[in-house]
Parts: structure tokens; sequence; C-alpha cells
């Protein structure tokens, strides 16, 4: 909830939901995070500019030249446009083959402690303190 309401906040977009029955699995074999909570939709469309450069702003404040940001909001992966991403230690970009591209929303999937607002990036935001 409170990455939803920064990113909003901050990069603007619209909400599609965090939590609902989801059964589709991803291309990892799992279900998606959605049904626990874990998952957040951002509508945005790869085909707006204006969207694009929204998604491009907030991968960059995540990345902040190490992935540091998807680490401290708890951030497992993203898909995005067709393709799927982890981010960490040791990146990985695939294709996503799933039913849905993803081309109207980006889906962020949380850690369990993300999702919680169990992390650094979530210490920060609730003791008003500004990041970058």
């Amino acid at each position: 909830v409170a990455f939803r309401k920064f990113v909003l906040e901050r990069f603007g977009g619209g909400d599609l939901g965090i939590v609902r029955s989801c059964d589709s699995i991803d291309e990892g074999g799992s279900f998606s995070h959605h049904h626990e909570g874990r998952a957040w939709d951002w509508e945005v469309s790869a085909s707006n500019p204006t969207d694009r450069q929204r998604v491009d702003s907030l991968l960059e404040f995540l990345e902040h030249g190490d992935d540091a940001g998807f680490r401290r909001a708890g951030i497992r992966y993203f898909i995005w446009d067709g393709a799927i991403e982890t981010p960490g230690s040791t990146p990985r970009t695939v294709p996503y083959h799933g039913s849905d591209p993803h081309r109207g929303h980006v889906h962020f999937g949380f850690s369990y402690a993300g999702a919680a607002g169990d992390t650094s990036f979530y210490r920060w935001r609730n003791a008003g303190m500004p990041m970058r």
C-alpha cells in the first residue's frame, strides 16, 4: 500500500489493484502474488510516451546505480512491456510469455517483508524522510 501511494503521488499513473484472486501462473511456474497481497499493478501504457517516461523515471529511481531501491522496497521482480525482470546481484531480464504481455500496466511482485512494509524503504517513508 505504501509503495503504491508513493508511486502514484510521485510519478502518477493509475491503480489496478493489489489483492485479487489470481490463478495465472507466471513464467517461473509460480502463481501470481496478487492472491497473497504481494503484488501491485500500476496502470501505465507502453504505447504512451508520457507513461513510458513515468516508468523509466521510477525504474531509474529504484536502480540507484545498483538496484538498491528495488531491494529496499522489497521488489522481487516486475513485468512490463513483454519482459520480466528480476533486479538484484545477478539481474535477469527475459521475455515474458504469459497471456498478458503487461503493456497496459507494470506488475510488481514483492517479498513478504516488502509487502508488509518491513524494509528500509518504508521505514524512511514512515519517518517522513525525503528520498532523493
